[in-house]
């Protein structure tokens, strides 16, 4: 998947050592516990995030439904309240371990506006998220929850191992026991 290197082809696509080291330090590292909130309801999501290692669940605070998984290597945001900064109807919590960098969105907003590479580099990774909020919206809308779990499988092998049943269940908008039919194999 392209956007999985966006951060490493970025980093390493600039001429200088001294851009390397802008970029490396613009991002900020942070590990946080299983369980973590990264971003509770109703606060400003204030910051763009990459996935080093773990996995990040976003529900939605008002229902609970699991509305996506992230995993490793890929970036990450509440994009209604990272953009608009407004207060997030979401949470991000840490569903392992989890190593995130982090980039503020002042931060991010300067770097656009001083060099063309940051600039292209966010549209380039905008284009991506369009493209695959734009799949999901479609594979909600015309495939079965049987093909949705495939899909989830296939995308994110060890998923089940990772997450509880409830979460993908939420995540296919479908009961833990329609889950349970479509994993046996009876749907």
């Amino acid at each position: 998947m392209r956007q999985s290197q966006h951060i490493k082809d970025f980093v390493q696509g600039q001429p200088g050592s001294e851009d390397r080291n802008r970029i490396e330090q613009s991002f900020e590292k942070e590990k946080y516990p299983r369980g973590h909130k990264i971003i509770s309801n109703r606060q400003v999501c204030r910051k763009f995030y990459y996935l080093e290692n773990g996995l990040v669940h976003c529900c939605n605070f008002a229902d609970g439904r699991t509305l996506w998984f992230e995993v490793e290597h890929n970036f990450f945001t509440v994009p209604d309240s990272f953009m608009h900064r407004s207060p997030s109807a979401q949470e991000l919590t840490c569903m392992e371990d989890s190593t995130v960098y982090s980039l503020s969105r002042n931060k991010l907003q300067a770097h656009c506006q001083e060099d063309l590479a940051w600039a292209n580099w966010w549209i380039s990774l905008l284009e991506d998220e369009y493209l695959k909020l734009q799949y999901i919206h479609q594979s909600l809308m015309y495939k079965s929850a049987a093909e949705r779990y495939r899909e989830l499988i296939n995308a994110i092998p060890d998923i089940e191992n990772r997450v509880s049943l409830k979460h993908i269940a939420s995540f296919l908008g479908i009961s833990q026991v329609s889950l349970s039919r479509i994993r046996a194999g009876k749907q």
